[in-house]
């Protein structure tokens, strides 16, 4: 009798426990879980193997080096270091692209504010282990994606290295520029009205195809729609695809090794509307 209460005690244990992981699976927003014993070390190999990708990744930067040069900006202190390289498009080709290099003057390279920034260190970084780190880094550098005459594509990526222990995060902005024009564009100038649900999904179907490849990953959910809307703007436009990029620790691209999640052009051009198809393609 004893032995027959231990196994019924045993049966409802597991079926209890089979529940509660059917229930995490189909939990709304969550794509899959996968426990892995060294899922750590994996978490932080990933970490390396994105950084190396992301500074790896080749851009236009010789093919427009006419019309943009890289500038550079060195600050050193007891407790901080600022190193920036930052872009500057040529106004003697044409003077209204001073409207490019005003914003890049005044949302980047104010010491004052730059200082400030720095020294806000629960700001930088979403992993709580860091919040208490002093002295670090920030640099700042770009990648660079265009048409000549038509429209650039900027990637500013800002790195936090952390010196007190081996931790770096990366936050991005993406400056797509109409040179035409001299304005910037954002996703409400090149995509048509109420596009995002369907850009959404496809950049989830994206992450669900690369996680469905993967085992290595301790938890991954679905990029939410709050989560979208506030980086919608983040993405650079190449010759053959769309990439959004999104900060360390918001989506599965964290896990999956980068920092951007790639759509062709082809696939969603039916949501450009006129003047972008006529930008892009």
């Amino acid at each position: 009798m004893k032995n027959i209460l231990v196994f019924l005690f045993l049966l409802a244990f597991i079926s209890c426990k089979n529940e509660k992981i059917i229930n995490d699976y189909n939990s709304p927003g969550q794509i899959k879980k996968i426990e892995h014993p060294k899922s750590a070390d994996n978490k932080k190999s990933t970490q390396v193997l994105k950084s190396e990708r992301l500074l790896s990744e080749k851009d236009d930067k010789l093919n427009l080096e006419h019309l943009i040069t890289t500038k550079t900006f060195f600050k050193k202190q007891d407790n901080y270091v600022l190193n920036y390289k930052y872009p500057y498009l040529n106004e003697d080709i044409k003077s209204s692209y001073k409207v490019f290099n005003q914003y890049i003057q005044n949302n980047y390279l104010k010491t004052e504010t730059a200082v400030s920034e720095v020294l806000k260190n629960n700001s930088l970084s979403c992993d709580s282990s860091v919040i208490d780190v002093h002295r670090y880094k920030r640099i700042i550098d770009y990648k660079i994606y265009g048409k000549e005459n038509q429209l650039i594509s900027i990637l500013l990526y800002k790195a936090n290295h952390y010196t007190d222990e081996n931790h770096s995060s990366y936050m991005f902005k993406c400056l797509n520029f109409d040179l035409d024009v001299a304005a910037f564009l954002d996703f409400n100038t090149l995509f048509k009205k109420n596009a995002e649900t369907e850009m959404l999904s496809k950049i989830n179907q994206k992450l669900i195809n690369k996680i469905s490849k993967e085992n290595h990953y301790n938890s991954c959910w679905e990029l939410t729609r709050d989560h979208f809307e506030a980086n919608k703007d983040s993405f650079v436009i190449t010759n053959t695809s769309i990439k959004f990029y999104f900060n360390d620790c918001i989506i599965c691209p964290s896990y999956t090794g980068r920092y951007a999640v790639e759509i062709p052009i082809e696939e969603m051009a039916y949501l450009l509307n006129k003047d972008a198809i006529k930008l892009i393609l």
